[in-house]
């Protein structure tokens, strides 16, 4: 069986290889993916064992390409991150099985001939969204029913940022996946390419998180929302709609009320004219009586006409009768009720235009005081729920000032009186005991399991320089100094290690007034010969700081080591100066510098950026890790900084007055 095998480690690809070849395999080894490329171009194996941290960029990133390529050879990831999302990503990417490092020969070996036999994986999925359709195993994108052309690196794109499922990816984490490198040349190019990819497949396909980075999809999750503006908001809306509520009813009740007046004149006038006309009057008199009302309530906008037995006696003639007695409003806007007596039937109308004028003056005094109360619902609404809200900032307040060594003494015990965020605040207490507890424990195995190393790792270095001692081939003696040397590199990483879990409580011990410039020497003169001649070290006299002495001389060391191994050839300069009440600490170097997307993530323990990989330098990814612990644990802090050429890098410590040196020697 033909197998690939692509990793950066010399002695790991070696010793696979030749665990592989012992199996019968035929094994072509690469140690980057242009070599990786090259290889699959020169022949089709029939599994690939695939690193994820190479050099010149990912091994997911070729996983994820050969299978949008349509590439189904089954693929087994290797990784030192052993993460369950990560392992989840690499599936996810088209790979077919995981190992995390360190692994079994045994089992890799057994995973191999199990994907050799299983043969080509199944086809990749699709992403959808809207009118776009992405098929990354047929390089095939449609929006709108048209076919739409990619090119390869915006394939990369979409491809990469897929695999992020909505969340929002970093630019130094594209910059990685798809060039992989994040110079400025890449960088600008990441912004016309994203320009193209949105003009392709529409702006809502590409998503900008500004400040961060870009994601494919829609938005998941809307920012911006505050618990007190959604009261505020809330208030505001509830007393708008209270008050046009009530400016309707309002409005309703007054127009009702005034068709009742209305109706009463109505009928007062029908029953002036039924006294003035008896039933016993003859129809000449009754016409003259209702001729002379019609006069007499026309100066008040009203008309009546009197009927007998259906007949039109006198009055306004062009008052038609009703089908039964009542009020009613006509056609015409007219006020018209019918009143039967005994001397006959009246009509009575009159015009409501005034009455409608009326009510259009209520109806907009009422919806201006509902505007007004609106307007005032909004001005007060803002301080009424940030008063409720009051308790659940104060809670905010508390869990940001949670401390990340000691998560179980963050919040207090007493409680605002609210059972919300009574119960709130107990859960999260409960939830940061349970975390301080995990991370105890955890920081207690990362310790006994250095301190357990040690002995083993002590035993193998003095058999292995006792051995060294006897007459031995000079081939035996390479491979002994290549095992001395991966020994020391495994015991400074256990030392390392055990100041990693220490608590940083614990490493706030000793305060003493400790020289700088005692331990820049310290630390320059320790240093080989051919190394401290690349240093320059600029240091004010009279320079305190309040700390650990042999802390802050490991600190040094790994700054002062991380700068020489990342400019072997450069020089190194250590400044030292007086910055009020602290003390700045530079090292500068001629190396390739840093990035600005990793200057953060370089203190994370273990995290290698794509710099380090590219230029081969060796290393565990802890030394700057230790670096921002220790100064974190002196009341400090450490950064990278714009520097003209190279990596600046920056530590900031409070500093030991002499007025403070002597009273603590005073009190000794």
């Amino acid at each position: 069986m033909r197998v690939l095998l692509v990793d950066d480690n010399a002695e790991l690809r070696d010793l696979v290889t030749r665990a592989l070849s012992r199996d019968g395999h035929a094994v072509t080894a690469a140690a980057t993916l242009a070599a990786a490329r090259a290889a699959l171009a020169d022949s089709a194996p029939d599994v690939v064992v695939l690193d994820l941290g190479l050099p010149d960029g990912s091994g997911m990133d070729l996983c994820r390409a050969l299978r949008a390529e349509g590439e189904r050879v089954p693929i087994l990831m290797l990784t030192a991150q052993g993460a369950v999302a990560r392992r989840v990503e690499g599936l996810e990417s088209g790979a077919d099985d995981f190992l995390a490092k360190p692994f079994a020969l045994a089992e890799l070996r057994a995973r191999v001939r199990v994907l050799g036999r299983r043969g080509p994986a199944a086809a990749s999925s699709t992403w959808r969204q809207g009118a776009v359709t992405l098929d990354f195993a047929a390089r095939r994108a449609v929006v709108d029913g048209a076919e739409v052309p990619l090119t390869a690196r915006e394939w990369a794109l979409v491809e990469f940022l897929s695999t992020r499922g909505g969340r929002v990816a970093r630019r130094g984490e594209i910059l990685d996946a798809v060039w992989g490198d994040d110079s400025p040349q890449a960088s600008a190019s990441l912004d016309v390419l994203t320009a193209r990819v949105r003009r392709k497949l529409g702006a809502a396909t590409l998503r900008t998180a500004r400040g961060e980075g870009y994601a494919l999809g829609e938005r998941r999750v809307s920012g911006g929302r505050t618990f007190a503006r959604r009261v505020a908001r809330a208030m505001a809306a509830t007393a708008v709609l209270s008050a046009l509520l009530s400016a309707v009813l309002t409005t309703a009740i007054a127009w009702s009320s005034l068709l009742d007046r209305e109706d009463d004149r109505l009928r007062g006038a029908a029953q002036t004219l039924g006294l003035e006309v008896p039933a016993t009057m003859d129809e000449a008199t009754a016409r003259g009586h209702a001729d002379d009302e019609q006069a007499e309530v026309a100066v008040a906008g009203m008309r009546i006409a009197l009927y007998r037995s259906g007949r039109f006696v006198g009055g306004d003639a062009s008052l038609r009768p009703s089908a039964a007695d009542g009020c009613r409003t006509t056609e015409r806007g007219w006020r018209q009720c019918r009143v039967t007596l005994p001397t006959g039937a009246v009509e009575v109308t009159s015009d409501l235009a005034a009455a409608r004028s009326q009510r259009s003056l209520l109806l907009g005094a009422a919806l201006l005081a509902a505007l007004l109360a609106g307007l005032a619902g909004l001005g007060l609404s803002g301080a009424v729920s940030a008063r409720i809200a009051r308790p659940l900032q104060r809670l905010r307040e508390e869990v940001a000032a949670v401390d990340a060594d000691a998560p179980g003494r963050a919040l207090p015990g007493g409680g605002d009186g609210y059972a919300e965020t009574d119960a709130l605040r107990a859960s999260l207490g409960e939830m940061l005991s349970r975390l301080d507890e995990a991370l105890s424990q955890s920081r207690r195995f990362a310790a006994n399991a250095a301190h357990e190393l040690r002995t083993p790792l002590g035993t193998m270095q003095a058999e292995l320089e006792l051995s060294a001692e006897g007459a031995l081939p000079e081939e035996v003696r390479d491979s002994q100094r290549r095992v001395l040397r991966t020994l020391g590199g495994l015991n400074a990483l256990v030392e390392r290690l055990l100041i990693l879990a220490a608590p940083v409580e614990s490493l706030r011990g000793a305060r003493e007034a400790v020289s700088l410039s005692d331990v820049v020497e310290e630390v320059l003169t320790a240093l080989d010969p051919a190394a401290r001649q690349r240093v320059r070290s600029a240091v004010d006299e009279g320079l305190h700081v309040r700390g650990d002495a042999l802390l802050l001389r490991v600190m040094l060391e790994n700054v002062v080591g991380n700068a020489l191994k990342f400019a072997p050839s450069g020089e190194v300069t250590v400044r030292a100066e007086a910055d009020g009440d602290a003390v700045t600490l530079e090292v500068t170097d001629e190396g390739p510098g840093v990035a600005q997307c990793d200057r953060e993530r370089v203190f994370d323990a273990f995290y290698r950026s794509a710099g380090a990989r590219a230029e081969g330098v060796r290393g565990h990814g802890v030394g700057l890790a230790l670096v921002a612990r220790i100064a974190r644990a002196h009341g400090g802090s450490a950064a990278f900084e714009d520097a003209p050429v190279g990596a600046r890098l920056v530590l900031r410590l409070p500093r030991w007055a002499p007025a403070e040196r002597d009273a603590t020697m005073r009190a000794l």
